[in-house]
């Protein structure tokens, strides 16, 4: 009954290796618990990110409104602006075409008299 000494080494070596594997399961242990406190960390952090992209998206999107209506006021203002111009022009000219006409109304009456 009793073991040889063959038996008493190989327990003693399956003893130590069983030593050996429980210690590299509990390393793979640890180690899995640091890879996953860092993949929670990961997704926290990708959470904040989305919710920046999208407020930054919103504050992107609030500006191109705001130049779009900023560039169609321009737009608007230049178009207004010519043509302000011209009626100006047009009715400078047409007083002094009413001048003229006047003035040679009273040309005509005075070689008339």
């Amino acid at each position: 009954d009793n073991p040889s000494e063959d038996d008493k080494k190989k327990l003693s070596s399956l003893q130590s290796e069983l030593s050996i594997q429980s210690g590299i399961t509990a390393h793979h242990l640890k180690q899995l618990e640091t890879l996953q406190s860092q993949i929670e960390n990961l997704v926290e952090e990708n959470k904040a990110l989305s919710k920046e992209k999208s407020k930054l998206a919103t504050q992107v999107k609030k500006s191109a409104e705001r130049l779009s209506c900023e560039k169609a006021a321009e737009k608007a203002a230049l178009k207004a602006a010519p043509k302000t111009d011209q009626e100006k022009l047009v009715a400078e000219l047409k007083a002094e075409v009413g001048k003229l006409k006047r003035d040679n109304t009273r040309l005509c009456v005075d070689t008339t008299a």
